[in-house]
């Protein structure tokens, strides 16, 4: 009998707490980006500094990625995700001062411990939920990116206007360290598995050998990288392309990219009940393949018809977003052994590469030969994740 079958109870606390991780997380990272008008007008700088802010979070990110499955073997897995929502909290706090030297030293901080929590919230779910659930259960937990970032871009601007620029930003931080607070009592059950005698942290060489080791994982960094590159740039630029390709106005646009991404909450959920019932790796490649036929139809369709234009991305919405749960269940089942917190590490880093480049080589490609051109390379990226992703199920059957 299933862990879950058993304590029904702990396993659903389990998934609530995850999420509720997740979404406050995702939250706190978004806080400056959506506020960046207001926020550059009070300090009297240029709004285009909140893209060097998002640049050091996740360049920060990398590298804490890289040492996070120490910790949470060392402190563990709950126990990593307070650090992490404390340290997000005192990033924030610092980033509400009026001085772009704290601002760059809160995105720091917060950078540091931003991938912490996924690799430990990998090893409790993998730990205290049913396998034959894992891609739902993980899917359903990376639904709280999109509601996060949906959150922030709701409620942080009206915050912020109402009461001052700083105000969402001190908001978050009390939002993360009550969260962390509140995580307190569950600690004793949940890291009952820590290895005190564990490094705290490994050399970062170690854990990207050991978990590349296995063919399938290398592919599986591959199609993440891929992926991300796809997903964050089709997000990042969409209201750019829709006014200057496809002649919508700013506002129908933004409604336009909102609707994506609540289609994407919904494709999360329903790819990671066809992944448990499919397999990950093959879900994976039918939503890359799936990506790439819909950016050529978007790429292909006349800038007048924007009814059909809008149902695509849409779609899209669906498709590109879907994929990051199964990823993440995936690399449990493929993980070595019981380090399922290093490998998801390593894997992580492929997300947080895709989020770093892949919008930036759009925007350059984009600016030569114009975006619509420019999705080529998107369809080139989901084409070759396609791939990817069936070597791995070919890799994992061998």
């Amino acid at each position: 009998m299933s862990l879950t079958a058993r304590e029904p109870r702990l396993a659903a606390i389990v998934i609530a707490a995850m999420t509720a991780v997740q979404v406050v997380t995702t939250i706190s990272t978004n806080l400056i980006p959506a506020i960046a008008p207001i926020m550059a007008a009070a300090l009297g700088v240029s709004p285009a500094l909140v893209g060097v802010q998002v640049s050091l979070i996740y360049c920060m990110a990398i590298l804490g990625s890289l040492v996070s499955g120490s910790p949470v073997r060392r402190l563990g897995a709950l126990f990593a995700c307070q650090l992490s929502l404390l340290l997000i909290a005192a990033g924030l706090a610092l980033s509400s001062l009026p001085s772009l030297w704290c601002v760059a030293a809160g995105a720091l901080l917060m950078g540091t411990t931003y991938g912490l929590p996924i690799p430990a919230a990998s090893h409790l779910l993998a730990r205290f939920t049913a396998p034959e659930r894992r891609n739902f259960i993980f899917s359903l937990k990376q639904a709280g990116v999109p509601v996060g970032v949906a959150l922030a871009g709701l409620v942080a601007p009206s915050l912020a206007q109402r009461i001052g620029w700083n105000a969402p930003l001190v908001a978050g931080a009390l939002v993360a360290l009550a969260l962390a607070l509140g995580l307190v009592p569950l600690r004793g059950r949940l890291d009952d598995d820590r290895v005190a005698g564990a490094p705290l942290f490994a050399m970062p060489h170690v854990e990207i050998v050991s978990a590349l080791a296995l063919t399938s994982i290398r592919r599986l960094f591959a199609a993440g990288v891929l992926l991300a590159g796809v997903q964050v740039s089709m997000t990042a630029f969409l209201v750019i392309v829709l006014v200057t390709e496809y002649g919508f106005t700013p506002v129908a646009a933004g409604i336009v990219l909102a609707a994506t991404q609540a289609t994407g909450v919904v494709g999360r959920l329903i790819a990671g009940a066809v992944a448990d019932r499919l397999g990950g790796a093959l879900t994976l490649t039918g939503l890359a393949v799936m990506t790439a036929g819909l950016i050529l139809a978007l790429a292909l369709i006349d800038p007048s018809h924007r009814a059909l234009v809008v149902a695509v991305l849409v779609v899209m919405g669906f498709s590109a977003n879907a994929w990051t749960g199964v990823y993440m269940a995936e690399a449990v089942r493929l993980a070595p052994g019981a380090r399922i917190g290093e490998t998801t590490a390593v894997l992580l880093v492929a997300n947080f590469l895709g989020v770093l480049f892949g919008p930036s080589l759009f925007g350059f490609v984009g600016s030569l030969v114009g975006y619509r051109s420019a999705f080529a390379l998107q369809i080139a990226g989901s084409i070759a994740a396609a791939v990817a992703t069936m070597l791995v199920r070919r890799a994992a059957r061998a």
